[in-house]
Protein backbone atom coordinates (compact mmCIF):
# COMPACT_ATOMS: atom_id res chain seq x y z
CA UNK A 1 0.00 0.00 0.00
CA UNK A 2 1.65 3.76 -0.70
CA UNK A 3 0.82 6.63 1.33
CA UNK A 4 1.70 9.76 -0.22
CA UNK A 5 2.22 13.31 1.81
CA UNK A 6 2.01 16.14 -1.38
CA UNK A 7 1.39 19.88 -1.45
CA UNK A 8 1.42 21.99 -4.70
CA UNK A 9 4.75 21.80 -5.20
CA UNK A 10 4.89 17.61 -5.49
CA UNK A 11 5.60 15.13 -3.26
CA UNK A 12 6.86 15.37 0.02
CA UNK A 13 7.29 12.01 0.97
CA UNK A 14 5.86 8.39 -0.07
CA UNK A 15 6.01 5.30 2.68
CA UNK A 16 5.04 1.48 1.02
CA UNK A 17 3.88 -0.65 3.31
CA UNK A 18 4.99 -4.12 3.05
CA UNK A 19 2.74 -6.70 2.30
CA UNK A 20 1.22 -8.85 4.97
CA UNK A 21 1.21 -5.46 7.48
CA UNK A 22 -1.57 -3.86 9.37
CA UNK A 23 -2.19 0.04 9.75
CA UNK A 24 -2.46 1.05 13.09
CA UNK A 25 -2.07 4.19 15.35
CA UNK A 26 1.72 3.20 15.95
CA UNK A 27 2.57 3.28 12.40
CA UNK A 28 0.59 6.26 11.73
CA UNK A 29 2.98 7.87 14.43
CA UNK A 30 5.85 6.50 12.61
CA UNK A 31 4.69 7.93 9.64
CA UNK A 32 4.19 11.29 10.82
CA UNK A 33 8.07 11.38 12.57
CA UNK A 34 9.24 10.31 8.71
CA UNK A 35 7.14 13.28 7.19
CA UNK A 36 8.66 15.85 9.96
CA UNK A 37 11.85 14.70 8.99
CA UNK A 38 10.81 14.84 5.26
CA UNK A 39 9.58 18.15 5.39
CA UNK A 40 12.96 19.31 7.19
CA UNK A 41 14.32 18.21 4.02
CA UNK A 42 12.43 18.65 1.29
CA UNK A 43 10.57 22.23 2.32
CA UNK A 44 12.93 24.05 4.04
CA UNK A 45 10.93 26.42 6.34
CA UNK A 46 7.88 25.13 6.11
CA UNK A 47 8.02 23.69 9.44
CA UNK A 48 7.90 27.31 10.66
CA UNK A 49 4.71 27.68 9.11
CA UNK A 50 1.22 26.19 8.98
CA UNK A 51 1.75 22.21 8.47
CA UNK A 52 -1.85 20.83 7.20
CA UNK A 53 -2.87 18.02 7.20
CA UNK A 54 -6.04 16.75 5.40
CA UNK A 55 -7.11 12.78 6.27
CA UNK A 56 -9.84 10.64 5.60
CA UNK A 57 -12.10 9.68 8.61
CA UNK A 58 -10.68 6.12 8.79
CA UNK A 59 -10.34 4.97 12.50
CA UNK A 60 -6.44 4.35 12.28
CA UNK A 61 -6.66 8.78 11.55
CA UNK A 62 -8.41 9.31 14.23
CA UNK A 63 -6.77 7.28 16.86
CA UNK A 64 -6.23 9.31 19.97
CA UNK A 65 -1.99 8.00 19.29
CA UNK A 66 -2.24 9.27 15.86
CA UNK A 67 -3.55 12.40 16.43
CA UNK A 68 -1.93 13.51 19.47
CA UNK A 69 1.75 12.42 17.91
CA UNK A 70 0.09 15.60 14.99
CA UNK A 71 -0.81 17.88 17.52
CA UNK A 72 2.89 17.43 19.06
CA UNK A 73 4.70 18.05 16.08
CA UNK A 74 1.94 21.20 15.91
CA UNK A 75 0.46 20.03 12.79
CA UNK A 76 -3.39 21.30 12.16
CA UNK A 77 -5.43 18.19 11.38
CA UNK A 78 -8.11 19.85 8.90
CA UNK A 79 -11.82 18.24 9.60
CA UNK A 80 -12.96 16.01 6.47
CA UNK A 81 -16.39 16.13 6.58
CA UNK A 82 -17.64 12.23 5.97
CA UNK A 83 -19.40 12.18 2.23
CA UNK A 84 -17.00 15.04 0.97
CA UNK A 85 -15.22 14.20 -2.65
CA UNK A 86 -14.33 17.80 -2.70
CA UNK A 87 -11.69 17.32 0.18
CA UNK A 88 -10.14 14.39 -1.58
CA UNK A 89 -7.68 15.68 -3.67
CA UNK A 90 -5.67 12.41 -3.97
CA UNK A 91 -8.49 10.35 -4.90
CA UNK A 92 -9.40 12.85 -7.69
CA UNK A 93 -6.25 14.67 -8.87
CA UNK A 94 -3.34 12.37 -7.62
CA UNK A 95 -4.04 8.59 -7.84
CA UNK A 96 -6.18 8.66 -11.35
CA UNK A 97 -3.08 10.07 -13.26
CA UNK A 98 -0.92 7.55 -11.79
CA UNK A 99 -3.37 4.78 -12.38
CA UNK A 100 -2.56 5.58 -16.43
CA UNK A 101 1.00 5.57 -16.31
CA UNK A 102 0.65 2.28 -14.74
CA UNK A 103 -1.79 1.00 -16.86
CA UNK A 104 -0.74 -2.47 -18.20
CA UNK A 105 2.24 -2.57 -17.07
CA UNK A 106 3.47 -6.12 -15.06
CA UNK A 107 5.63 -6.30 -12.47
CA UNK A 108 8.40 -9.11 -12.02
CA UNK A 109 8.14 -8.35 -8.28
CA UNK A 110 7.90 -5.86 -5.23
CA UNK A 111 10.72 -3.48 -5.68
CA UNK A 112 9.92 -2.95 -9.62
CA UNK A 113 6.88 -2.29 -8.56
CA UNK A 114 8.08 0.58 -6.08
CA UNK A 115 9.98 1.73 -8.54
CA UNK A 116 7.84 2.50 -11.18
CA UNK A 117 5.07 3.74 -8.55
CA UNK A 118 7.86 6.43 -7.64
CA UNK A 119 8.18 7.18 -11.73
CA UNK A 120 4.51 7.37 -12.03
CA UNK A 121 3.97 9.63 -8.92
CA UNK A 122 6.84 11.75 -10.09
CA UNK A 123 4.96 12.42 -13.42
CA UNK A 124 1.83 13.03 -12.29
CA UNK A 125 3.05 15.52 -10.24
CA UNK A 126 5.40 17.03 -12.75
CA UNK A 127 1.94 16.95 -14.75
CA UNK A 128 -0.26 18.66 -11.85
CA UNK A 129 2.38 21.56 -11.75
CA UNK A 130 1.78 22.70 -14.80
CA UNK A 131 -2.27 23.00 -13.96
CA UNK A 132 -1.08 23.70 -10.53
CA UNK A 133 -2.46 27.48 -10.66
CA UNK A 134 -6.22 26.34 -11.48
CA UNK A 135 -5.74 23.26 -9.43
CA UNK A 136 -4.28 24.99 -6.05
CA UNK A 137 -6.64 28.09 -6.34
CA UNK A 138 -9.64 25.70 -6.82
CA UNK A 139 -8.31 23.46 -3.35
CA UNK A 140 -7.36 26.92 -1.84
CA UNK A 141 -11.41 28.21 -2.02
CA UNK A 142 -12.47 24.80 -1.05
CA UNK A 143 -10.13 25.23 2.53
CA UNK A 144 -10.99 28.72 2.73
CA UNK A 145 -14.62 28.62 2.71
CA UNK A 146 -14.54 25.48 5.03
CA UNK A 147 -12.01 27.12 7.92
Amino acid sequence: MLTVFWDQRGVVMMDFLAKGTTITGTYCTKLLLKLRKAIKTERHGMLTKDVRLLRDNTPVHNSHVAQTEAWSYGYEILPHPPYSPDLAPSDFHLFPTMKLFLKGKLFPDDEMQISEVVLATDATCQLLQMRSPQLCKAMGEVFDSCW
